[in-house]
């Protein structure tokens, strides 16, 4: 009876998310995926050079061509992620909007689904975890914007998936495809690598290969030339007691996560993992609500286990997800909820080490 009722209850929030990823790619005024479907049109072009991507008039062109009426973003991606983009350009502009977002939904539960299942998770509360996450504000706003962070979060279970099942290499591919669509998953994949350094190497080296596609150096311009519209709040915050006072900030969050993940690598790197996103997040200078959608992964994964967790950081975890829902939807913010979630792992990290329980 309760897996059949956490099935319904699933089917509408999912039937909910469809219809509003179609709605949302219908109305949106997002500039970030015209860039996408321009690049890849770019890309597709033999008369084209692929640098041509981060030249916005020439985007802006591409544009006209294909009856684009927003002008396309300034693309700070990498070329080999307009590869991976790039069935999505092969549709006419409002049917390619529609399947991505589609995708999108399929994609995020698949990646809810690994970090439920790392933490053993079957049955009807399996189903009721992922109606849960369903809910979760960062996804909303991932969807409205036409946004590519729920293939980053895929990417990165698929990248602590495979870590788990002891294929370093391969999971080190994964957080290096990560990192060519968002940076931040190269700071996950350097918190494992402590644990087991093949998974760092192999990003590296997936990162470094990246560039041998014809066009590839000019990503490095552009990310150095932006001014990104979406700088994390907390470093808007804080540069305004100088800059002196971000790089501490900077240090600080790093050097502790550092120092906490080094002291417990014998953990398992689901554990490792869903640490490092929230401490990733917080020293990333460019962060939007719908960043947050890799939490999902860590939100997930500790509700998961939250059996064999202590009361308190049980009652952390649920404040954190309520609380990072409410400020995103109603503030547009974030900070808060996320410095409370990595100082609480951090603390229960530091915790398991000193009673040298949970080992793996």
């Amino acid at each position: 009876m309760t897996k059949i009722l956490t099935s319904i209850i699933f089917s509408i929030f999912f039937a909910f998310a469809i219809f509003g990823s179609i709605k949302s790619a219908k109305i949106s005024p997002t500039a970030d995926f015209a860039a996408f479907y321009c690049a890849g049109r770019i890309v597709l072009d033999p008369t084209i050079s692929n640098d041509a991507v981060y030249d916005q008039e020439k985007m802006g062109t591409v544009g006209l061509k294909y009856d684009i009426k927003r002008r396309p973003a300034l693309y700070l991606y990498s070329i080999a992620a307009t590869y991976i983009f790039l069935p999505f350009t092969l549709f006419p502009y409002g049917i390619s909007k529609i399947v991505f977002n589609v995708f999108n939904v399929i994609i995020y539960l698949s990646a809810v689904a690994i970090a439920l299942r790392l933490g053993g998770t079957s049955g009807a509360r399996f189903i009721g975890l992922m109606a849960l996450l369903l809910v979760w504000a960062p996804f909303f706003y991932n969807q409205y914007w036409l946004q590519s962070n729920t293939i980053v979060l895929f990417v990165v279970a698929l990248g602590v998936l495979l870590a788990v099942r002891n294929r370093p290499i391969l999971s080190g591919v994964s957080f290096g495809v990560a990192t060519l669509i968002k940076i931040f998953p190269f700071a996950i994949a350097m918190i494992l690598g402590i644990k087991n350094w093949r998974i760092f190497a192999a990003c590296t080296a997936a990162l470094i290969a990246s560039f041998l596609l014809p066009g590839s150096l000019g990503w490095l311009s552009a990310i150095r030339n932006a001014n990104h519209a979406n700088y994390s709040e907390i470093y808007r915050y804080i540069t305004m007691f100088g800059v002196v006072w971000l790089v501490l900030y900077v240090v600080f969050i790093s050097g502790i996560t550092a120092v906490v993940a080094y002291q417990a690598r014998y953990l398992a790197y689901t554990i490792l993992a869903s640490f490092s996103i929230p401490a990733a997040l917080l020293v990333s200078p460019v962060v939007g609500g719908y960043y947050l959608v890799l939490l999902a992964f860590s939100i997930a994964y500790f509700i998961a286990i939250s059996s064999m967790l202590p009361w308190l950081l049980r009652a952390i975890v649920f404040t954190c997800f309520f609380l990072i829902n409410y400020t995103v939807l109603i503030y547009d913010s974030y900070a808060i909820g996320l410095i409370f979630l990595w100082a609480a792992l951090a603390w229960w990290m530091n915790y398991q080490v000193k009673t040298g329980i949970n080992r793996n």
